[in-house]
């Protein structure tokens, strides 16, 4: 990982967000998985109708609602508007950005979210999910090694769904890396275990481990655990 010609650091995993739902639910209420905005809103008025809440979700912690954030905003104004905002090169007062806000007020104001989600963290709200109280998760993958045995087959996968057709797609895909600090005594071996995780062979191992993605090109993904 280098910027500005500076070497930084060695990425090794990376994951995908998305949103994880009960299948077996969606069934049950003859819901299909949401390509649109305007289906996502049905799938959750089903929902909170049966008394599932739509959406699981832990705020002890604030990064998962800014989860929620970027993927409406992506969906809503796109990817370079979106990294203009995080570089704070746009006012968070700007009209797009109360758009974006407006679109989340869709789902917060029927009351589609877990109710006193600022009381979970991500891990404490998964049980919502898992014992049918709850039907939809946005999270990243690194939720799927936590799947109970039980719910085996009965726990899917889709893509945020699209708000604005003309705006093109974008995913969040966070990517985790391994740094040497500025004043670690043993930088030799310390670049030595860099290289070693950076081997395509060793990524392959963590990942197989981790469910997630290596990022080394040449590193295959075997996932073998799940």
């Amino acid at each position: 990982m280098t910027v500005n010609g500076k070497q930084y650091g060695v990425p090794y995993t990376y994951y995908q967000w998305g949103v994880y739902y009960r299948k077996d639910i969606f069934e049950k209420y003859g819901i299909a998985e949401p390509k649109t905005w305007d289906e996502l809103k049905a799938a959750a008025a089903t929902l909170k109708k049966n008394e599932v809440a739509p959406f699981a979700i832990g705020t002890k912690y604030l990064w998962t609602a800014a989860g929620w954030f970027d993927y409406i905003n992506l969906r809503t104004n796109g990817l370079d508007f979106h990294i203009d905002l995080m570089d704070g090169k746009v006012p968070y007062t700007d009209e797009r950005v109360k758009k974006t806000f407006a679109n989340w007020a869709e789902l917060v104001e029927p009351g589609y979210y877990l109710e006193n989600h600022a009381s979970y963290s991500w891990q404490e709200a998964q049980p919502f999910l898992y014992n049918g109280e709850a039907a939809m998760y946005l999270i990243g993958n690194f939720i799927a090694p936590n799947f109970p045995d039980e719910l085996e087959g009965k726990m899917g996968f889709f893509q945020f769904p699209v708000i604005d057709p003309a705006v093109p797609l974008a995913e969040d895909a966070p990517m985790d890396t391994i740094h040497i600090p500025s004043k670690a005594k043993n930088k030799e071996d310390a670049r030595k275990f860099l290289a070693f995780v950076a081997k395509p062979e060793i990524q392959q191992l963590v990942n197989d481990v981790l469910l997630q993605i290596p990022t080394n090109s040449k590193a295959k993904l075997l996932m073998t655990s799940s």
